[in-house]
């Protein structure tokens, strides 16, 4: 596959860690599901879903940008309450899951994924994540070999905000200490992943979530911009 595409001023890729990188596993629904059910709960996994995705977005538009440990763990407080809110036992519902989605073996890392990370690693790119996550996430990297090729990890509870802060971005550009447009952020979010990163200087590329069927994948041409790819995989080709 020819894209035309050139990555030789390209010195590092910053990767969005969930949704791009990292899947649940199983997913969020069913585990929510699962265990809210231990909890006396008898909403189903659509109907989990469904709340989840609405609380997420309605979360995203009215965020605060500024991120610490407690004010991330009391957001993810407040969404547990809110999607299961007939349990019995919210504060050992969430407990439970909260911890649960600290441990890597609860996260996966589809194969392509893993030859991609290996291949541009190998080809001498510095490779980073970087997240609206917590501690949590350091505890899943270090834990996970199919990440071993990502050398660096930006937090947002770490840095102080979250994306799509500019302080956020500006972070990053400066502790990988490499120009700005030497810099190609690579995530599943528009705000967070590619206009935030833009108009930061960095370039940026907006791909699908693996396994995600599209009926018609943008074309890749010109200059690294607004593109969606099905799956990461179809990086690899632009080496």
């Amino acid at each position: 596959m020819n894209t035309g595409w050139s990555f030789s001023n390209i010195e590092a890729i910053v990767f969005d860690a969930v949704g791009t990188l990292l899947y649940a596993n199983p997913p969020v629904s069913q585990v929510y599901a699962q265990t809210a059910r231990q909890f006396g709960s008898q909403l189903g996994a659509e109907e989990i879903a469904r709340r989840f995705r609405e609380l997420l977005s309605r979360e995203w538009r009215h965020d605060d940008p500024v991120s610490s440990e407690s004010l991330e763990r009391e957001r993810w407080r407040r969404i547990v309450a809110s999607v299961l809110d007939d349990v019995a036992d919210v504060s050992g519902c969430f407990a439970w899951l909260f911890d649960y989605f600290g441990k890597p073996d609860s996260w996966r890392c589809p194969p392509s994924v893993v030859r991609l990370l290996s291949q541009l690693k190998g080809a001498g790119y510095r490779l980073a994540m970087a997240s609206n996550f917590d501690a949590r996430l350091r505890r899943i990297w270090k834990g996970k070999l199919d990440l071993e090729a990502i050398g660096e990890l930006f937090i947002s509870s770490e840095i102080g905000w979250r994306k799509p802060s500019p302080m956020f971005y500006s972070t990053v550009i400066r502790s990988l200490q490499i120009e700005p447009w030497r810099i190609l952020f690579v995530g599943d979010e528009n705000l967070n992943d590619y206009d935030g990163p833009r108009s930061a200087g960095m370039r940026a590329l907006l791909v699908e979530p693996c396994g995600v069927a599209k009926q018609d994948r943008h074309r890749l041409q010109g200059a690294i911009g607004r593109f969606e790819l099905e799956d990461l995989a179809y990086l690899m080709p632009l080496r």
